[in-house]
């Protein structure tokens, strides 16, 4: 007979490490590269904004009744290639920075 299929453990599991969970931090970065390239201006209710608009209490009822956990990955600060960071705590500063970088290159 033939050899037994590949067993792919991880594949096509949505939930894996909550990989699919909202992420407030990388809507938050998303703001603030609207922001950036003057698309919109950063509002000043950005906490609301993710509160209202995240997906946060419709993953948790999902989850809950799922057994899988509820809550968003850990928080933390974002490390890009560039060697910019982004500070979640601060998305004020990482713009301003980001003005900074620009203006040093012109």
């Amino acid at each position: 007979m033939g050899e037994e299929p590949e067993q792919l453990l991880r594949y096509n599991q949505f939930y894996v490490d909550r990989a699919n969970c909202p992420n407030r931090i990388e809507g938050l970065w998303i703001m603030t590269q609207l922001a950036r390239w003057g698309i919109t201006a950063f509002p000043r209710n950005w906490i609301e904004i993710l509160d209202r608009c995240g997906g946060l209490m419709y993953l948790g009822e999902a989850a809950r009744e799922l057994d899988l956990f509820d809550t968003e990955p850990d928080r933390g600060t974002l490390h890009f290639s560039d060697g910019t960071i982004f500070n979640p705590d601060d998305p004020i500063s990482y713009l301003k920075n980001l003005k900074n970088q620009t203006r040093d290159s012109d």
